[in-house]
């Protein structure tokens, strides 16, 4: 009977979280704050329990449904700025990192909400629920023998080329590796897709960090932003750096891939110019009935065919090819000016870069807004032929 005693007090000793060395000094009924998805989380529980200090947040707080919370880890933890001001992130096996930047402690009262990916909301401040502490700012009169010496972080550096002013990557994975690199003053790192940092939790220093720009899925192809900030042992920040990251989306990728294997594929079977073709068929939009339907653009001012496999291409053609025009100018087209300027695409440089498309079939002026307006229309206006006929009109660069 004694050796199991014995036992038995082991086992929970061992898995009772290590104390802090501070005492803890959360109330004990004034202890408990509230998790939208974790329930009461109690901040004064036996076998553990919380410490404030000038510095910083230690010892343990307890959830029912997912255990214990961490709030001094190795390389992060929950600082106080002395004032009560709380920032940096606590941890849980279960529930990752949550972070503590919205909490503050006034008259040893905590308010605010703390939050986390996985842990939703922790609410400081509702009708049932309240966390005490008897640690108190510290006075006018001995605020200088406790105030935090800030140590800002030096020596990090993000690893990645530097391109006309911007640390710049190129990715077609939403989930992209920030190589860094940091001495022993970075303790920790935080990043954010908006510059203002909302929600955003600091993690202990890594050399590789992963992060999805993409989080919700389905993004389009263009420039991403990410910003990072690394921190120190008291819990300070260096300046925000920013990260443009030139995404392409998967289907984008699949497209350019189909591009450069089709392309190469049909400047095999070009064989001689055939002009008088050319002349007959420039402006119009032309239709590859023998593979797959693919669409070319033959533009009238060098009579060679352009490639309008995605959206993009389309976008891009109608940016490269068109004619800039004034919006007096454009208001005023006449019939005889659209049978001039057939087949042409018209830009109003004073109307935010709006496009048309003069259609050689009808004259009439057709609207090409997104990159997948310009396609599906520049397609319901084409003109089908065969491989052979398009074989005799030279392809565009």
């Amino acid at each position: 009977m004694h050796t199991f005693k014995k036992y038995f007090l082991l086992f929970v000793i061992l898995i009772l979280p290590v104390a802090a060395n501070a005492v803890e000094n959360i109330d004990s009924v004034l202890k408990y704050a509230w998790g939208d998805k974790l329930g009461w989380i109690n901040f004064n529980p036996e076998g553990g329990g919380v410490t404030v200090s000038n510095t910083l947040l230690s010892g343990y707080a307890w959830s029912a449904n997912y255990g214990w919370i961490n709030l001094s880890p190795s390389n992060a933890g929950v600082v106080n700025d002395g004032h009560g001001n709380l920032s940096g992130s606590a941890w849980s096996e279960n529930l990752g990192w949550i972070n503590f930047s919205g909490v503050t402690i006034s008259n040893g009262l905590f308010s605010g909400q703390a939050t986390g990916s996985e842990s939703g909301t922790i609410n400081f401040s509702c009708d049932h629920c309240a966390v005490k502490t008897n640690w108190q700012e510290a006075t006018a009169s001995n605020r200088s023998s406790v105030a935090v010496v800030p140590v800002y972080p030096q020596s990090a550096s993000i690893d990645i080329p530097v391109a006309y002013n911007q640390l710049i990557v190129s990715s077609s994975n939403a989930e992209i590796n920030i190589p860094l690199s940091g001495g022993s003053d970075v303790k920790g790192v935080s990043f954010s897709l908006t510059s203002d940092f909302d929600n955003a939790s600091i993690f202990p220093f890594q050399n590789n960090l992963a992060i999805n720009i993409c989080p919700l899925g389905n993004c389009p192809t263009g420039n991403y932003e990410v910003w990072l900030k690394f921190f120190s042992s008291t819990g300070h920040s260096s300046a925000p750096q920013k990260i443009i990251v030139a995404y392409q989306s998967v289907a984008d990728k699949k497209c350019d891939d189909d591009r450069e294997n089709f392309l190469k594929k049909e400047k095999e079977r070009f064989g001689a110019v055939n002009l008088a073709l050319s002349r007959r068929l420039s402006g119009l939009i032309l239709l590859q009935t023998e593979d797959l339907g693919r669409a070319w653009y033959v533009y009238p001012k060098n009579l060679q065919r352009y490639y309008l496999g995605c959206p993009q291409d389309a976008f891009k053609v109608m940016r490269k090819l068109s004619l800039g025009i004034s919006n007096k100018n454009f208001t005023s087209l006449s019939s005889k000016d659209k049978k001039r300027l057939s087949g042409m695409i018209l830009l109003k440089v004073e109307d935010s870069g709006k496009a048309y498309f003069i259609s050689p079939i009808d004259l009439k002026l057709y609207y090409l807004g997104r990159p997948d307006d310009a396609r599906r229309i520049m397609r319901e206006l084409a003109l089908g032929v065969t491989n052979k006929t398009l074989s005799q009109i030279k392809i565009g660069e």
